[in-house]
């Protein structure tokens, strides 16, 4: 452990070690569920086009826009992670 300037004071570890130790297992779920992420790419890049928009018009047009641009997008990312997952577990039974 490391000691900071001060004479006989450990260094205390960062908020992500402490993080990382306390949800050992879920950090770490991926190893061993191979139906877990590596990582959250996908959730990100499914936000990102929507903040896009949002931040060049500086807001939607109206609330009722806005609801319906939000369950769209999120129906067509949800078949079109379905139709992957289902051709990804096609191609590996077949």
């Amino acid at each position: 452990m490391k000691r900071s300037k001060k004479r006989g004071q450990p260094k205390t570890k960062s908020k992500i070690t402490v993080r990382m130790d306390k949800y050992k297992t879920e950090t770490l779920r991926f190893i061993t569920n191979f139906q877990v992420p590596f990582d959250n790419n996908m959730a990100e890049r499914d936000l990102r086009m929507i903040k896009v928009k949002q931040k060049i018009s500086g807001t939607f047009m109206t609330e009722q826009v806005e609801n319906f641009l939000l369950e769209s997008k999120g129906i067509f990312l949800l078949l079109k992670k379905m139709v992957l997952m289902s051709w990804m577990s096609y191609r590996m039974y077949s």
